[in-house]
């Protein structure tokens, strides 16, 4: 496995699928993910977001593919474009029963129920395939979209977590939600 290229396809309708990120998907990431309300609700994607961005990002996605064996970034995919994308930031490590994970999707394909279709599968690869029992998610107070796709999704809302982040010099308070692995299945 360890020169072999990871790949994953799962298929969530007819024109919907995960992958994993590919070199191939640069263009189609600017092309989405060049957005000034994504640039505001995540932490860490730059604005505007270059051709350079989405090489250093897929190179990151590779990087981490070789040394840990796994994938931790997906690609949403419409019609096999990349359109958004899906991942575990491991900011408890990577062998933690526990993850935060972030996502993001393009403007023309916001407020269609795709996200909590794919967060809905993303919780099953996760809980089933990398042995994960919580995911953790951070969002922005002012994110309203996004708090209501992950309760939409079946996450908890724990509470905020106040001045949590700094974006843009500002302390910036955070709704925290978590959704855990049904108990049973655990024991």
């Amino acid at each position: 496995m360890m020169g072999k290229k990871l790949k994953a396809n799962y298929i969530l309708s007819q024109n919907i699928t995960i992958t994993e990120v590919r070199i191939t998907d640069a263009q189609s990431i600017v092309n989405h993910i060049n957005d000034r309300e994504i640039y505001e609700n995540t932490l860490t994607i730059p604005f505007p977001y270059t051709l350079k961005d989405a090489k250093i990002f897929v190179s990151i996605c590779r990087k981490f593919e070789k040394m840990n064996h796994q994938i931790c970034n997906y690609a949403i995919r419409y019609n096999e474009e990349m359109i958004g994308g899906i991942g575990l930031l491991f900011n408890h490590g990577v062998e933690s029963h526990k993850s935060e994970f972030g996502y993001w999707i393009g403007k023309d394909y916001r407020n269609q129920g795709i996200m909590t279709m794919v967060i809905q599968k993303f919780i099953e690869i996760c809980f089933e395939e990398k042995a994960l029992f919580r995911l953790e998610a951070n969002v922005f107070t002012n994110n309203l979209a996004s708090s209501k796709t992950l309760l939409n999704a079946g996450f908890n809302y724990e509470g905020i977590h106040k001045s949590s982040f700094i974006k843009e010099d500002k302390l910036r308070d955070t709704n925290f939600y978590s959704i855990v692995k049904n108990y049973h299945e655990i024991l």
